[in-house]
């Protein structure tokens, strides 16, 4: 890339989202009396774009910055509540029907360290906005868990560049994603039945992704 300081580059991958940990209460039915509840999901996937440059007018080959926009999806998978604490109270788990999706816009920095023969390993992260879409269901019920908010988010990663001419490289890398202290709220009849809620967790996510790079 020794000619260009400007790049696109389109990237895709594996997702794998953390299992959204929280604690609900029915509020109108038992109060007091609180679960701990897990929500899993399936392996998802990861599709974006990113526009950047090198600071190499300022002095600064080693570092890029860079505009980024993805896109994450993954479906329902399980779910299990438990009294907190104990109790007498019943546990419970079983299927999850629905879908976790967010749309992230992020400003990153990234360091590069070229290592000869077009092999350019880099290391950073970014910060901006996550667009979430939650709507999942307790199989066979229509209660679930639901989001519908905008929110930070930020990510950290790293991965390796492989220029194969001045203007064309391949990639792979991973990344670590975070969108701190997301709101839920409970859906569905049973919801408005009982008054449960949802306490607020981290979102967290890694991501293995391979992608194309050009420089102009």
């Amino acid at each position: 890339m020794d000619e260009n300081t400007w790049y696109v580059s389109l990237f895709g991958g594996v997702s794998w989202q953390e299992d959204i940990e929280t604690t609900s209460e029915a509020t109108l039915v038992s109060p007091g009396v609180s679960f701990d509840t897990t929500f899993e999901f399936k392996s998802g996937y990861l599709a974006g774009a990113a526009i950047g440059a090198r600071l190499s007018d300022i002095g600064l080959d080693w570092f890029r910055l860079e505009a980024e926009a993805s896109y994450t999806r993954y479906k329902g998978d399980s779910y299990d509540y438990e009294p907190a604490g104990g109790g007498a109270v019943a546990s419970g788990s079983g299927d999850l029907e629905g879908h976790l999706e967010a749309i992230y816009v992020l400003g990153n920095l990234w360091i590069d360290l070229d290592l000869g023969m077009g092999l350019v390993p880099y290391i950073g992260g970014g910060a901006g906005v996550a667009f979430l879409d939650l709507d999942a269901n307790y199989v066979p019920t229509n209660f679930g868990i639901a989001s519908d908010r905008t929110e930070f988010a930020f990510q950290a990663g790293g991965g390796v560049k492989w220029w194969m001419s001045d203007s064309v490289a391949l990639e792979v890398g991973y990344r670590f994603r975070g969108i701190p202290d997301v709101e839920f709220e409970a859906t569905g009849s049973v919801s408005n039945t009982f008054g449960t809620q949802f306490d607020d967790d981290d979102l967290y996510s890694h991501h293995v992704l391979g992608g194309l790079t050009l420089g102009f």
